[in-house]
């Protein structure tokens, strides 16, 4: 943070104004389809932890997902839905998850305290995206359920990036084909963040509002997204 310019965008001594985050929001999009060019090789995290790396997306989320369900196993997470059951949705949709053959670079914590933003004459500007921890090899939908992390509602199964984060973005990495396999896709998504989200309390020893919103609507997120994956497609 001491090499870049600007503060966490949640620290800001003024919030924006509404043109201000439209053009702030699509700034980030670029920034990060810029990031998603970043050359890779393989699948899953990083930084020798191999067990959570394949050499498909498929191979890779599988390894991922089963062991944040083991996690939740050994710190006690309650879950919305048995464990195999999860791992049976993962195991269904596996078709969708093999339509991604490139990896990028993918950064998986994009909430505003992550975003550097400075204000001064020049107006509001992203100056950079720090805090890289959760950053790994995938999918680039990957991202996109970071971006509104604690601001969804548990029934909302609408498309989960705002227009203009995804105008920026697409401006830089192309359109989007928003199928079902991508819908799909993001549903996995959404469930392996809200599963990290809820298991995560113990570890961190979060307590209580935090707590009790992990606990609660971060559980129903889950509940939705896992019923959203039994529909007929």
């Amino acid at each position: 943070m001491s090499e870049l310019p600007g503060r966490p965008w949640c620290e800001l001594p003024r919030p924006p104004s509404d043109a201000e985050r439209s053009a702030l929001r699509r700034q980030l999009g670029r920034a990060v389809a810029r990031a998603h060019q970043a050359p890779c090789e393989g699948f899953g995290y990083m930084f020798e932890r191999k067990r959570l790396r394949g050499g498909t997306w498929a191979d890779a989320f599988g390894a991922m997902m089963g062991a944040l369900l083991d996690d939740a196993a050994r710190f006690g997470t309650e879950l919305p839905r048995p464990p195999d059951e999860i791992r049976g949705l993962v195991d269904a949709h596996r078709p969708a998850l093999a339509e991604v053959e490139r990896p990028v670079l993918v950064h998986w914590d994009l909430w505003d305290g992550n975003i550097l933003v400075s204000d001064d004459a020049a107006g509001m500007v992203v100056t950079g995206i720090i805090d890289g921890e959760r950053a790994l090899q995938g999918d680039p939908v990957f991202e996109f359920p970071s971006l509104s992390v604690f601001r969804e509602q548990a029934e909302d199964d609408r498309f989960v990036v705002d227009d203009d984060f995804l105008s920026g973005y697409c401006e830089v990495a192309g359109p989007l084909l928003l199928n079902g396999a991508l819908r799909a896709r993001l549903a996995l998504y959404r469930i392996y963040l809200y599963l990290v989200i809820l298991i995560e309390v113990t570890p961190r020893e979060i307590s209580g509002e935090q707590r009790h919103w992990r606990q609660t609507k971060g559980s129903a997120i889950v509940s939705r997204q896992l019923s959203l994956l039994e529909r007929p497609s």
